[in-house]
């Protein structure tokens, strides 16, 4: 009896220790699949993000890529002009001026001792336009929407600019003007005049009594643009009569001097008198 006791207990040992080991099999196994699968996970991200930075994107960027032409698309000075003291050396309405630039130039010549008549309406296009070849304009950079590219006449958006704050200075009605759709290097925000021949214009009214003229000068690399007014011809020929007048004055003022000196010297000044009376 004594020893079935013990073969059972033996049996039971035994079956206890190979279903413990039994047991613990699948967790030993367990483990490496679960961390495998996680270095897969982390190794496949990895890769995609790697790919991601190397590929470029087929979709174009919708930002505009900065070229050499942008960086130079500024001038580097602009200025109000005093209206005593200036480079015209002359009183004037209002001027602008800014740094220089083949087309702004070729645009100022444009204009240049352009008369406006009272009541009349100034066109820049009509005056500086067509931006063609043609007419000496040169492909320059402009702005087109939010971009810079090349365009014919790039640049004489500067002289349009300059003669709007010109206008301003001078208290002339602007009838038309246009803003560029991003900022400019000549100009204050909001500042600015842009034209495009056909399209946008800078229209100005001349509310004086008398003939105003647009006045340039290139000088020492600026470009400057003014208004002046003028005189009209009633004025002009009041002016001249006056000073003939003044000047034949002056004539028989001196004349008669002179005849007093020649009578008072005479050795016998009534018979000067008597010869100047039959001379007459």
């Amino acid at each position: 009896m004594r020893k079935i006791i013990i073969t059972i207990s033996l049996l039971l040992i035994c079956s206890l220790s190979y279903f413990h080991h039994t047991l613990d099999k699948p967790e030993k196994i367990a483990l490496p699949v679960i961390k495998n699968t996680k270095i897969e996970a982390v190794e496949k991200v990895t890769q995609k993000q790697s790919r991601d930075l190397k590929e470029p994107s087929e979709e174009p960027s919708e930002e505009p890529k900065v070229t050499e032409a942008q960086v130079n698309v500024a001038p580097v000075y602009y200025a109000h002009i005093d209206k005593h003291n200036n480079v015209f050396g002359e009183i004037i309405l209002g001027g602008y001026c800014l740094s220089s630039h083949h087309n702004a130039q070729l645009a100022a010549r444009s204009i240049n001792n352009t008369l406006i008549q009272p009541q009349e309406i100034f066109s820049f296009n009509s005056k500086a336009g067509p931006y063609t070849a043609n007419r000496g304009y040169v492909p320059s950079t402009v702005i087109v929407s939010n971009r810079y590219v090349q365009g014919m006449g790039g640049g004489v958006c500067r002289i349009s600019t300059a003669l709007y704050n010109a206008a301003i200075d001078a208290g002339l009605p602007v009838i038309e003007s246009h803003r560029h759709t991003m900022p400019v290097g000549y100009a204050k925000p909001g500042r600015d005049a842009a034209v495009a021949y056909g399209i946008l214009d800078l229209k100005l009214k001349n509310s004086k009594d008398n003939p105003i003229q647009i006045i340039t000068k290139t000088s020492n690399g600026i470009i400057s643009v003014a208004f002046i007014e003028k005189e009209t011809k009633e004025e002009a020929s009041e002016e001249i009569v006056e000073e003939t007048e003044n000047a034949l004055n002056e004539t028989n003022t001196e004349a008669h001097t002179e005849t007093l000196t020649d009578i008072t010297q005479s050795e016998n000044p009534q018979e000067t008198v008597d010869n100047l009376v039959g001379n007459k």
